[in-house]
């Protein structure tokens, strides 16, 4: 997430604290593909994050993805390029 972005969310928690953390689009590389699921690295993890796809997008290992992050979970909406 851009740094605006993360003082936008901050200001939103402050703001409005009984509101979880918003849905956001963002790009992640695909680190592998494992049947429905695709792990992806999400700016400031550490570590793989697991996510659903659409059933129309086919993602490979290396593939730059189109990612909506949200409090439940993430889902692979398309490939990037």
């Amino acid at each position: 997430m851009t740094p605006s972005g993360e003082l936008a969310d901050r200001l939103a928690a402050a703001l409005w604290p009984e509101r979880t953390a918003a849905d956001y689009h963002t790009r992640a590389p695909v680190l592998s593909v494992d049947g429905p699921t695709v792990n992806v690295r999400l700016r400031g993890s550490t570590g793989p994050t697991p996510c659903s796809k659409l059933a129309s997008c086919s993602p490979r290992a290396g593939d730059t993805a189109l990612v909506l992050v949200m409090p439940a979970g993430c889902i692979v909406l398309g490939i990037i390029g």
